[in-house]
């Protein structure tokens, strides 16, 4: 919401119920209510603090939307834990459950990378858990057929 030409406030709350009536009065008034965010140290509050960087608004939307759809399982089950206990070891067993499907634990790779490349950059990081982790291997095919004169 803005007033004017004022500065912008997200609205977090369901319209119709009581704290959107009172964090609506208090964005009206220039004082917008503070809203329980996700503990600092954590995956999430890192996986959240990318996103609100020009690293992620850098990426393709399509990029974006794939990361998000691949890290929401990931932070409802891990989201909570620090990101600074995230080692090698875990990284990799992470992709070796997705093993069933090659392509979903690449991008998760690539998901991951991305997210620890800029958490080292920022200083946020010490290390990148996931220097070294190799792609899962693709599946062998014959390729694409090639094409006979009928």
């Amino acid at each position: 919401m803005r007033v004017g030409r004022g500065r912008r406030f997200r609205l977090k709350t369901e319209f119709g119920t009581p704290e959107f009536e009172t964090e609506y009065l208090a964005a009206l008034a220039g004082h917008p209510t503070q809203t329980k965010g996700r503990s600092a140290g954590t995956l999430g509050w890192l996986f959240d603090r990318y996103r609100e960087t020009p690293a992620w608004r850098n990426l393709s939307l399509e990029t974006r939307k794939q990361r998000e759809q691949i890290m929401a399982p990931v932070l409802k089950n891990a989201g909570h834990q620090p990101f600074a206990k995230i080692n090698r070891s875990s990284v990799v067993a992470a992709r070796d459950r997705r093993g069933e499907t090659p392509a979903q634990a690449r991008h998760y790779l690539e998901a991951m990378r991305g997210l620890f490349k800029w958490a080292v950059d920022a200083g946020m990081a010490k290390d990148n858990p996931t220097i070294g982790v190799d792609d899962p291997a693709r599946a062998k095919t014959g390729g694409i057929p090639v094409w006979t004169e009928e």
